[in-house]
């Protein structure tokens, strides 16, 4: 709503505090759709999984997998923002864009920058990432030493 105020009244300065919220909002849903796809890649056919919105807060509700799927699923999640600014890119480089472009495209590169760094928290998918990390190491050295004796 307030983008269109922003829109009709002239009010650029809203109109790109609206644009940065519809961007944000945007980036969680596709960091979350990162997930879901990979989720559903990577897990059983019948596997369950509940998508839970609550306001700006979402999440995915998942059974957990084998050690390196399951880091692979947390790390889709960050890392999708950055697979979708590749389409961004592109838009740089055209001869005829709006002027504001060029702004949008850094603020979607920044949000996805963002969301990567998120990878490396010592919470949510940081966690996932470094517990399936380390699961994943100790699987394989117990077979390697299960192999060798």
């Amino acid at each position: 709503m307030s983008l269109v105020i922003g829109v009709v009244t002239g009010l650029h300065s809203l109109v790109a505090v609206a644009t940065g919220g519809l961007l944000f909002a945007l980036a969680v849903l596709v960091h979350e759709a990162g997930h879901v796809v990979a989720y559903r890649a990577l897990a059983p056919l019948d596997a369950p999984a509940i998508f839970v919105v609550r306001g700006m807060r979402c999440h995915l509700v998942r059974m957990r997998l084998v050690p390196v799927s399951d880091g692979a699923v947390a790390l889709a999640g960050p890392l999708a923002p950055a697979a979708m600014a590749i389409f961004f890119v592109p838009l740089l480089f055209a001869d005829r864009v709006a002027p504001w472009l060029p702004l949008v495209c850094f603020a979607w590169l920044a949000l996805a920058l963002s969301h990567a760094l998120c990878a490396a928290l010592p919470f949510g998918d940081g966690t996932t990432i470094r517990e399936s990390w380390s699961l994943a190491r100790a699987e394989r050295s117990t077979r390697q030493r299960s192999s060798t004796t």
